[in-house]
Formats: C-alpha cells, structure tokens, sequence
C-alpha cells in the first residue's frame, strides 16, 4: 500500500486518475488536491510515495511547486510524475526536478496504466515486503532509500555511486566492500567495481561478459571471478 498524490485542478481529470490507480492497486491510499496550498499542506501530514503533479495550475505552478518538494530531505528522490497539455513544460520539468515520467493531456488510459503499473510497482509495492533501507552517510545529511530502487552501486575514483530508478547519489571514501556489508541479498557483487540489484537484472550476456539492466541504457561489466556466483544464483 502506499500514498499518492494528485495535484490536478480539473476535478474530471482528478477522478479518472484516480480510478486507473483504485484499477492497478485497489490498496493504494489516494490522496487529491486541485491547489498549490493544499497540496503542501498533505505533503506535510502524509509521507508520499508518488506525487501527479499538473504543471499549469489555477493558484500555481506544479513545476515551482515540485522544486519546493526537492528541498525537503525526505522528498528528494520520491517518484513525480508531470501531467501537462504543452510537452516542452515536461523537457524542463525533467531536468528541473528529476522527475520520472510525464503525462501529455489528453493522455491515452492504456499508455497511463502502463506508466503507473511500473511506478507503482518499483514505486512502492517492491519495497512493501521489506523493512530493508540503506543509511548513505553524506556531508550534510544521512539519506535512507528503499534498497529496492537501488539498479546498481558502481565504485570509481574513490567514491561510490548509488544509482537508483529515479537519480544517481554520491557517497566519498566508503569501500566498495563496506557497503556490500550493508546490503540485503538482493544484491550481488558482479565486478570488483560494480554490485547490481538481481532483482532489476534484464538480461545477462554470457558470451560478452555484461549485464542489461531495467530503467538504463547502461550495461554493468562481469568480472572473471565473479562470473560462477552471477550465473549460480540468475540462471
């Protein structure tokens, strides 16, 4: 189960986005707002998992609206999705906000059902059966992400990256090795630079030695010793 919000100021539009998520997961608690005021007033009572957010407003601008979301620690990597009439607000919006997706009025039901399935599902309904988050000690926070949106970590120039569905983080001097410590057994170390997430595993190229993953163009390198282990615990 998790909490969505609606940010949308035509009511029609409101209702019929909320019966294609009622469709895709009748648990999900959904939470609808045609304002700027009241959309941040249920921000700040109901932890959100995925915010709609229409882009052109009566009081507002969703756009403005999701840049205040992303200065608030706890919704720096939630799942946005923009809903807009003018595509070229959804180019800005991407690189913006990091958002996940956008949805072009009038949106087709089908095409909207197969967005929401994904986000709903790595969004939120993977990590329902498990408690498991992993602590990032940065500078001037600690961040938690559901190790379930984690794609992969990869090591370079001393520092880790930990690339999620929706962003990359920056983690400085932390070994490769001591992360791996911290995860669940959903992951597995494949390269002496680089542990993926099995569960986000597309395809494995056994003759070429990498690995296709889901939501990225790029492919993750086998490494010769680590090669028995991926394909005993894959195949």
């Amino acid at each position: 189960m998790g909490n969505i919000l609606i940010l949308e100021d035509e009511a029609v539009l409101r209702k019929n986005l909320k019966a294609i998520i009622m469709e895709l997961d009748p648990e999900a608690k959904v939470y609808e707002s045609g304002s700027v005021v009241k959309g941040l007033d249920l921000l700040n009572e109901v932890d959100m998992d995925i915010l709609l957010l229409d882009i052109q407003l009566e009081d507002g601008n969703g756009l403005d609206f999701a840049k205040e979301v992303r200065k608030i620690d706890r919704y720096k990597l939630t799942h946005i999705v923009f809903i807009t009439a003018v595509p070229t607000h959804a180019i800005m919006a991407y690189s913006e906000t990091h958002c996940y997706s956008y949805i072009v009025k009038p949106f087709d039901k089908e095409q909207l059902k197969e967005a929401l399935y994904t986000l709903i599902y790595y969004g939120y309904k993977v990590g329902d059966h498990k408690e498991d988050k992993l602590e990032l000690h940065l500078k001037n926070c600690i961040f938690k992400i559901d190790m379930a949106e984690i794609l992969y970590i990869e090591a370079s120039n001393q520092k880790l990256y930990v690339h999620t569905i929706l962003d990359t983080i920056t983690v400085p001097n932390e070994p490769l090795k001591k992360m791996k410590s911290s995860l669940n057994e959903a992951f597995i170390q494949v390269h002496k630079a680089f542990i993926v997430n099995k569960e986000a595993i597309k395809a494995i190229h056994k003759a070429e030695k990498y690995i296709e993953l889901h939501h990225t163009s790029t492919v993750i390198p086998i490494g010769r010793v680590y090669y028995k282990e991926l394909i005993g615990e894959t195949i």
